[in-house]
């Protein structure tokens, strides 16, 4: 606190901070003990025992305003030196000028007086004031290592490292955050706690992800306490769902180093430490090889069945994910509940074995560098292949089919795969002649598809009704029976191609 004193100069006093601090310096010149810091440790002798001697030696002048001026400049002793300074005012019966000191809470006015330090002179002349009433004693607590604490009532003195309860309690009643008496947060269930510990774990406080905000709760518990590590003595913890321990404590959720600097610092506020070391270690578990599924907060472990249940999508989706999971030890991670976004954020490390859970080696030889495509119609693609693969096993294959008998045998095969969707997908993609035209209308035809007949011309609706009796041949017939089908497609198109040979 005394290094971030700024004093602005002095100027004349107003009435009521003279009467404020001349009320003060009265109270102190009657009861100097109003000063003293309450022990609550255990040092065989109190450090403060020497200075409250010289302090009570004043009694006998406590009026005389000179003597206490000159007591304000001599010896060593600075809290001696401004309890003397200040109760020369009460003496005097009048504060001619005020200096102004800019402090974190605001800016205070404070009277100058004899040979002592700005900061020694504020911490007195506010003793009741427990933001600024530690400035009175914060050269003795550093060189004794003693830890104190300022509180409504008084300041508490202690040589043993710890947060007492009384200032603990007071502490967390005047938090930024609702808590109850045990400085929790009512929520249970979040997107990571933030959790700190006192005392040997004895004391913490839990704050929800939802609660967290731009504050910075351990700032706020250690402001009104001085001691040579006060941070020292909070353990921070980002409790969360991201991990592969089976039964993990406390001491499992420590925040690294950095996280910790950065949040000692202010750097970080409560919200921001969260989420920070939650995306870290989501991060690390994607990449460690850890078997963990997870939906949002839920930490599923290695429970696929119940993962998989609760993911929404459809169930070829989910056996293609499963038959994935089963031969890859990965972690899983997915902010909703679809399979789609489980797919998404495997596929840039994964793409070919999820390949592989949907179809066979073939058809990843087939489809290519599959890395650059959409991972879900890349999948849907591999399922489609592979089924093509088992209903088309019994189709002949032609390699010598002119432009008539090629687009006819390709619409067959569609239609065996895909069904009458497919047929009209297909047909509604392609520009053909005349011949071809009449040929993918007589498809249609075939599978009950006529909404969009208009766009074709008399002759081609006529041609399409003859041929469409050789169409639903091809769709129905398998092996040598569909080489017959596909040659009287051929010949009754007028094309003039040759048949398919035997």
């Amino acid at each position: 606190m005394a290094r971030g004193l700024k004093i602005r100069g002095a100027k004349h006093t107003s009435k009521r901070q003279e009467k404020e601090l001349m009320q003060r310096a009265v109270d102190l010149a009657k009861d100097p003990d109003l000063l003293r810091p309450r022990c609550i440790g255990s040092c065989r002798r109190c450090h403060f025992d020497k200075s409250f001697k010289k302090i009570k030696a004043m009694a006998p002048y406590i009026d005389n305003s000179e003597k206490l001026a000159k007591a304000a400049s001599r010896g060593s002793d600075a809290l001696v030196k401004a309890y003397a300074g200040t109760v020369s005012l009460a003496a005097a019966g009048k504060i001619p000028y005020l200096a102004t000191a800019k402090m974190p809470s605001g800016d205070i006015s404070f009277a100058v007086r004899g040979k002592v330090k700005h900061d020694k002179l504020i911490g007195v002349q506010y003793f009741d004031d427990p933001d600024m009433s530690l400035l009175a004693y914060t050269d003795v607590s550093k060189k004794r290592k003693l830890r104190m604490y300022s509180m409504e009532d008084g300041v508490l003195c202690c040589d043993r490292s710890g947060f007492p309860d009384e200032y603990i309690e007071e502490r967390l009643a005047s938090s930024p955050y609702t808590l109850d008496e045990n400085g929790a947060c009512p929520h249970e269930s979040s997107r990571g706690h933030l959790v700190l510990s006192f005392n040997d774990d004895q004391r913490k406080i839990k704050i929800c992800r939802s609660c967290a905000g731009d504050r910075n709760i351990m700032h706020h518990m250690i402001s009104r306490m001085t001691s040579p590590g006060p941070m020292k003595d909070i353990e921070v913890h980002v409790v969360h769902s991201f991990h592969d321990m089976d039964d993990p404590s406390l001491t499992d959720f420590r925040i690294d180093d950095d996280h910790r600097e950065a949040y000692n610092s202010g750097k970080l506020s409560d919200r921001k430490l969260i989420d920070e070391v939650i995306k870290r270690r989501s991060n690390e578990m994607k990449s460690s090889g850890s078997a963990v599924l997870m939906i949002g907060d839920r930490n599923y472990g290695r429970d696929m069945d119940t993962f998989l249940h609760d993911l929404r999508g459809s169930d070829e989706e989910k056996d293609i994910l499963q038959r994935f999971l089963e031969k890859e030890f990965v972690a899983v991670l997915v902010k909703g509940d679809r399979v789609s976004e489980a797919i998404n954020q495997l596929w840039p490390e994964h793409h070919d074995a999820l390949i592989l859970a949907a179809s066979s080696p073939e058809v990843l030889d087939e489809m290519g560098d599959v890395s650059v495509k959409n991972p879900n119609k890349a999948v849907s693609e591999a399922v489609m292949r592979q089924q093509a693969k088992g209903i088309l096993a019994d189709i002949p294959v032609f390699s010598d089919l002119g432009e008539v008998g090629g687009y006819a045998d390709h619409l067959a095969r569609v239609f065996k795969v895909g069904g009458a969707a497919a047929v009209k997908r297909s047909v509604e993609s392609e520009t053909r002649s005349y011949r071809n035209r009449a040929v993918g209308l007589a498809f249609l035809r075939a599978v009950g598809e006529t909404s969009n007949t208009w766009q074709y011309n008399k002759e081609e609706v006529e041609f399409s009704t003859y041929l469409e009796q050789f169409a639903k041949a091809m769709m129905d017939d398998k092996g040598d029976a569909y080489r017959d089908s596909l040659a009287n497609m051929i010949v009754a198109s007028g094309s003039g191609e040759q048949p398919p040979q035997p």
